[in-house]
């Protein structure tokens, strides 16, 4: 008889066993699933492993700040001469970021119907970073929030100053042409680290969000 009730209790114990296997075989089957999609795509993972890893990890960080000073500092006026030529910077412990034309980056953010919560809960998130792998001839990185929603891409000084000379030109036209072509940047900054050269860096949209609007290079 208590052999009986002994088999008893043991099978739900072993059927939840079973189960919680099942679970884990096909989270693996699905993430290794999605890691062949992106390489398909020309995405890598930046692990703690990669070349990118400090950099990526550096960006999350100043991004986050810089973002949250947008959230606690909201404009409540249109975007004036002296936001085009605004600058601020935030110290971290490694690093130093500035942050160019940040409420006329936030500002046209407002104007394509994203909150700076979700802007920076996708670019600040737990996840890492993807890099991607282009055919570009320029020596620039490109990197791709987690959800693919957003591209980073590292620019040298004088790209740089050329898309905030004409900074004014260009929301002019998108506000004039909404239905655009053209990319839409949504942030302008620079990483500073003691010893090494800067490092400017664009936030854009990403043309692989959502996930199924692109399925192979």
């Amino acid at each position: 008889m208590s052999r009986i009730t002994e088999m008893e209790m043991s099978a739900p114990s072993g059927g939840r066993a079973a189960s919680e296997h099942r679970q884990r075989s096909t989270k693996r089957r699905r993430w290794g699933g999605l890691r062949q999609q992106w390489k398909l795509l020309g995405l890598f993972e930046i692990d703690q492993q990669h070349e990118f890893y400090g950099l990526t990890c550096m960006m999350k960080e100043g991004l986050a700040a810089a973002i949250q000073n947008t959230m606690d500092n909201p404009s409540t006026q249109e975007v004036s001469d002296n936001d085009f030529s605004s600058e601020v910077t935030q110290i971290h412990k490694d690093f130093t970021m500035e942050t160019f034309a940040g409420p006329v980056f936030s500002s046209l953010r407002a104007s394509l119907g994203m909150t700076e919560q979700e802007y920076q809960q996708s670019l600040c998130s737990e996840s890492c970073y993807l890099q991607f792998i282009s055919n570009s001839k320029s020596k620039a990185d490109f990197f791709l929030t987690n959800d693919k929603r957003f591209f980073l891409k590292t620019q040298n000084k004088r790209e740089i100053r050329f898309l905030l000379t004409n900074l004014k030109i260009y929301i002019e036209h998108l506000r004039k042409h909404p239905h655009s072509l053209l990319v839409r940047f949504l942030g302008v900054h620079r990483i500073r680290i003691s010893h090494r050269r800067k490092k400017y860096f664009i936030v854009m949209q990403s043309v692989f969000y959502p996930d199924d609007r692109i399925s192979a290079r």
